[in-house]
């Protein structure tokens, strides 16, 4: 982390940052939803809880980064962490939707 406190440019990013991993979030999970109740798919649910918990994490970071004026910044261990999650989600509700198919 830079010892520099963050500038108007770095909450801009995380910002930004933070509403485009929560809308990927949102529409993982209306796809997974939507797979699993048109298609029968009902695997893909599994999935769901995984993207709720990446939504959660990156929220959280986004608190961190816009914390009291003393203590802002931090939380890109959360905000990457949850990327991974939300992203990871494909990956636990296509081989819970395979192992259950």
């Amino acid at each position: 982390m830079s010892p520099l406190p963050p500038t108007d440019y770095d909450d801009a990013r995380v910002g930004i940052g933070t509403i485009v991993i929560i809308g990927a979030g949102v529409f993982f999970t209306l796809m997974y939803a939507a797979a699993a109740v048109v298609r029968g798919m009902t695997g893909m649910w599994a999935g769901v809880p995984v993207v709720v918990v990446g939504v959660a994490l990156v929220w959280q970071a986004r608190r961190r980064w816009t914390g009291a004026r003393g203590e802002r910044g931090g939380g890109g261990g959360l905000m990457l962490l949850g990327c991974l999650f939300i992203f990871g989600s494909l990956w636990a509700a296509v081989m819970t939707n395979d192992a259950i198919s």
